[in-house]
Formats: structure tokens, sequence, C-alpha cells
């Protein structure tokens, strides 16, 4: 039997789409592999799943949450977690929480030399928070909240009042890039974990400018320390040039290089007294991507468009259409993504404790199913021609182990 080749993953479902669409049904597939019935092959090269590690996230080993609970108590305020004692070792005059975007254990020991100035301050690993993208775990980070309880689970999600997809942080529609004009902080509000502390304060880009150097941000640190106990400090590097260039990249590389040096010079620039934690929202993996952006055979069954997150995408699945969901999904995907029910997903604890406070959001956002990604592929949902080398939201040993670095002064 002749097998057909695709190189390209969207002309590859379209393909699918057309065989079934004339009344050819398939008969098996073997990881991509498919067999048709009126016995041809076709498969997508490159498309085995690597064997990645993964973990299923309970929150027992320490999270960002953990260490919320430490600052907090650190100041003299009540907290909900255990923390550990040894980090918050004396009560500390200054605290600076600087959150690298994407810098996992991995892309700190690929790109940085053992002696460079992160490594050296190397603590421990932590877990990141799930789902393993920059929306929900910065918003852990800053509210100490988990993902059910805040409501940002993904860097996209469905809004039902005005029936869009829509880009959390910018409050853009996902899919058209219009800019709609609401504000979603309004609409899935949260705390910050030391408002009622009275002492602190978040030091952030202008999401809106192409921002790539840290030093403004560390000089506006180093300049307004004094009057704040506590800093929480976010750079959105090294996960834009990650997604890009990839973790082996040599962009990467230079760009690690350069925050090395820059959070070394600003350390030795922070006051006496001060606790300097460094660690990350998520890591990152190399993956490359599966185009179902008109793959109609798999969309025709939803009632609207995939959301979320490329590596923890949800589905809202018409109404009588969940088995041959399943059973469709299953059949060409259940190597590279664990599909949930995603009332079974809460129910795991993956993204807090289902026992605990749930935001309203959640049952919109999630919606019917949520595929989680353990293998070497992504979704792409938009029909652009924008491919990463490298992403998150998944739950391999890549995405989920993120760095602590510890600097006390």
């Amino acid at each position: 039997m002749n097998t057909k080749y695709f190189k390209n993953s969207k002309d590859y479902f379209e393909y699918i789409d057309d065989k079934l669409e004339s009344g050819i049904k398939i008969k098996k597939s073997l990881n991509l592999e498919i067999f048709f019935s009126d016995g041809e092959k076709i498969d997508l090269e490159n498309s085995r799943p690597s064997r990645k590690k993964y973990i299923i996230p309970n929150y027992k080993d320490e999270t960002v949450i953990n260490i919320i609970s430490g600052i907090r108590s650190n100041f003299g305020f009540d907290n909900k977690y255990d923390y550990d004692k040894e980090l918050f070792d004396k009560k500390y005059n200054h605290i600076v929480y600087l959150l690298l975007d994407g810098l996992g254990v991995n892309v700190l020991t690929k790109t940085l030399r053992p002696s460079s100035f992160l490594r050296t301050h190397f603590y421990k690993k932590i877990e990141a928070i799930y789902p393993s993208t920059t929306s929900a775990a910065t918003i852990s980070a800053k509210s100490g909240l988990y993902p059910l309880e805040s409501g940002w689970t993904g860097w996209q999600n469905y809004i039902k009042e005005i029936n869009k997809n829509v880009i959390l942080f910018t409050g853009v529609d996902y899919f058209s890039k219009e800019n709609i004009g609401i504000n979603v902080n309004k609409i899935i509000p949260y705390n910050n974990f030391f408002d009622d502390m009275n002492l602190g304060e978040i030091i952030e880009p202008d999401f809106s400018k192409n921002i790539n150097k840290i030093e403004p941000l560390l000089r506006r640190s180093l300049k307004t320390i004094n009057k704040s106990k506590f800093q929480y400090i976010y750079y959105n590097y090294p996960d834009e040039i990650l997604h890009l260039d990839g973790i082996d990249g040599e962009r990467t590389k230079v760009k690690m290089k350069y925050i090395d040096n820059a959070v070394k010079e600003y350390a030795e620039k922070l006051p006496e007294d001060t606790l300097l934690i460094i660690s990350a929202d998520h890591g990152h993996t190399t993956c490359s991507p599966f185009d179902i952006s008109n793959f109609k055979s798999l969309i025709n069954l939803l009632e609207r468009k995939p959301s979320n997150d490329a590596r923890c995408t949800t589905f809202k699945v018409k109404v009588g259409k969940n088995d041959e969901f399943e059973d469709f999904f299953n059949l060409l995907f259940k190597n590279y993504f664990i599909l949930y029910k995603s009332n079974d997903l809460i129910k795991t604890g993956m993204m807090g404790n289902p026992n605990d406070f749930i935001n309203s959001r959640i049952e919109d956002f999630l919606a019917d199913y949520t595929a989680v990604a353990i293998s070497n592929r992504y979704f792409k949902l938009t029909d652009d021609n924008i491919i990463f080398k490298s992403h998150h939201a998944g739950i391999t040993i890549d995405e989920m182990e993120v760095p602590l670095i510890v600097i006390k002064k």
C-alpha cells in the first residue's frame, strides 16, 4: 500500500476533510498514519509523538502560591499555605519577586554556564501553576489564587457577553485581531495578594509597546525600593524569544546572557537586608503545530471556535455530538493530548482545589472538554503564518519545572 505524505499539517487535515466529505471513512489511525476505507493511506511527516515525561499537577510540591505565603508571613500577615522556612529564614526589610517569563529549569541549564550569576544562585526547582501559561500563572503570582479561583486559565477565552474569544491581557479579539474595547480586568477581577499589606508595588512593562529591555524595570525598582517593602517585577523574556527562536536558538542564548548580566548588576545595587527571589511563570518545550484552524471535520462538531491556549485547548461541543467528538479527537490526537471532560479535569485538582471557591467564568472558559498536551505538538488555531518553535501550557516536565533562584543581602 502506497502512502501519501504531507509536510504541512494544514494541508493534511484539509485532505482528511475532503476524504470524509466524499463519504470515505477512517479505518484506523496510528499516530496520524491514517488508513482510509478506500484503501488509501496518508501520513504527516515528523508526526510521531516524542516521549516526553510529564506530571499531573496536584500542588503537593511547592509553587509560587507557597512563596506568597512566605512573603506575607515575613511582613506579619496571615497566610494560607505552608512555605519554605529556610528560604524565609529571618524577617527581611525588603523582598523583591522577579518573574522572568518562560524561564524553565531546562532553559536555565541549556542557555547559561554553571558559573553564570543565575545558575550559581539556583536554590531549587518548584512547580509551575497549571495551566503553565502566562495569563494563568502571573495572575496567580499577583493574586495568590489558583486558576480555578481567579478564573484566569489561558491566553484567550470566550467572553459570553460579546460572543467572542478575547486575549485576556489585551482585550483584542483573538481571531479577528480587532480591539473590542473592553477592560478584561473588570470582567475577571482579582485583588493583589499584598493589597491588604499596604506596602507593595507592581513593576511591569507597558504592554502596548514593544519592550525588550529589562533595565528600565530594574531602574524603577531601585528608585522606589526604599518606599516599597515588597516589589513584584515582571519581564516578558525569555518567553518571547523562545517562541520564535527555540530553546537551542542562538538568539535565545544571547538574550539569556544579557538577562544574567543585567540581573547580576541589579542585585549588587539592592539595599542590605533584601531578599531577591527570581522564578518563572512556566517553562518551555520544543514543539511544532497541528494547524486545525480550518479542520472542518473537527470544527463542525463545535458550537464555537476552540479557546484557552495552544497546549491546553478547550472545546464547546454541539448538543448530541459529545461521543462523536471524543471518538474523533482521540482517534487522531490521543498520543499527543489527554482529552478531559472539563468537569473531570476540575476534579483532578490540576487547576486548584475543586472544593474551594470556583470562579463563575470557569464553566465558559473550560467549556465541555480540555485537551492537555503531553507530547511535542501544539494546536494552531489561527489561519496565519506564525509558527512557534517552542511553547507551553502542557504538563511536560519542561513546562512545569521552574527554578527558584535566591539572593540574600
